[in-house]
């Protein structure tokens, strides 16, 4: 059974990489004698074999003692106080609880430099720490360096972890670069005039920099201006996805309920919504009512296009019934404000990479931020 911090899709303003397009997947180092009821997002519980670590000799017995001539090496095994530390890790991952985890792993690593599922779980760790907003590029620097050393032991063990990983690190130093070429230089303004569409392409264009504050006057000025509750649910979209690019999920959660509430019928922004609310669960913001909501707009994504992101759905209502199960009758997802509905969405377009983890182009995540499914 998975505890899936696997990857749901949201409507992003503009064209993005999948972080979550991979689901980081963390590893307790042991199968359980039964699963638990509750986890952290992206926790699989169900164990796995470990693959043979390339670094290891070949040994009979896993620690190195050399194998009998024709006898196949056996798979390796990570020490016991190192498993004991990871299997400590994931516990308080499942709480919610990134820094005392990350102390764990790095334990069982220090014990243990081979064990690649406490490694991994220490990318997982820190990736979460980053992208939930709850730390900034140290976090992600250190999830960089912990999958490289996952890669260095078995290549073939969660490959997709670190290149994600260093997919937010390419997009943070394009950020930074830009950030020092406009250094000294007032900060910019939006046009005194404009229609919706020319604040929108200034929005973008600043986002494609980085200047994330005049991306976001420009979609609050395209709000403002536009003519339609269609075009101002759209905006607000993009503010919702502006949000979770600088990795902060409780103003995307305003934004986007501000986006449906405009336009009811704004797939995007309600698929958006459930991953923002996602991400607050992973932040520890909350519990399980975070999750109920995230079904709650999953299920209005589904009841205007049933063939939009139906695996979205799915997953949340698999986490919600891993979490025990919903707490009272389907909760309704509730929008900031109500209007009547006019219309689609931000149709997908492509584009650089960048963007919230797990999204994509044009408007909508692909798929929900992903720190990863962890094993025990």
């Amino acid at each position: 059974m998975k505890m899936l911090r696997t990857v749901w899709i949201a409507a992003a303003a503009v064209a993005a990489i999948s972080l979550s397009a991979a689901a980081f997947a963390a590893d307790a180092g042991t199968p359980p004698k039964s699963s638990p009821a509750t986890g952290a997002a992206g926790v699989s519980p169900d164990g796995e074999t470990p693959a043979a670590a390339t670094a290891a000799p070949p040994s009979a017995d896993g620690r190195g003692v050399p194998a009998a001539a024709g006898t196949p090496a056996a798979p390796y095994k990570p020490k016991g106080e190192s498993v004991i530390e990871n299997r400590e890790g994931f516990n308080f991952m499942k709480d919610h609880k990134y820094a005392e985890a990350a102390a764990r792993f790095q334990k069982a690593v220090q014990i243990d430099a081979r064990n690649k599922k406490a490694w991994n779980n220490l990318g997982v760790c820190e990736l979460r720490l980053y992208e939930t907003g709850l730390s900034g590029t140290p976090a992600l620097e250190s999830a960089v360096t912990a999958f490289q050393k996952v890669a260095e032991l078995d290549p073939a063990h969660k490959p997709e972890n670190l290149a994600s990983a260093q997919a937010f690190m390419t997009q943070e130093k394009a950020w930074a670069e830009a950030a020092a070429k406009r250094a000294g230089q007032p900060a910019r303004t939006p046009a005194a005039t404009g229609d919706y569409r020319a604040y929108k392409a200034a929005g973008e264009a600043a986002e494609a920099e980085g200047d994330m504050p005049f991306a976001q006057a420009n979609y609050e000025r395209a709000e403002g201006v536009a003519t339609s509750a269609k075009g101002k649910s759209a905006a607000a979209n993009f503010q919702g996805l502006l949000a979770l690019r600088r990795r902060d999920p409780k103003a995307a959660v305003d934004h986007l309920k501000r986006a449906t509430g405009l336009d009811p019928a704004n797939r995007y922004a309600w698929n958006n919504l459930g991953v923002a609310l996602r991400l607050l669960f992973d932040a520890g913001a909350g519990g399980k009512e975070l999750i109920e909501e995230a079904v709650a707009a999953f299920r209005k994504v589904s009841e205007i296009d049933p063939a939009y992101k139906p695996e979205n759905l799915a997953e949340a209502e698999a986490l919600l019934a891993e979490l025990g199960g919903p707490s009272a009758p389907p909760a309704e997802a509730v929008s900031a404000t109500t209007a009547e509905a006019s219309g689609g969405g931000v149709s997908p377009s492509g584009g650089p990479a960048a963007a919230p983890p797990g999204t994509s182009g044009s408007g909508e995540t692909p798929k929900m931020p992903a720190a990863a499914p962890a094993t025990k």
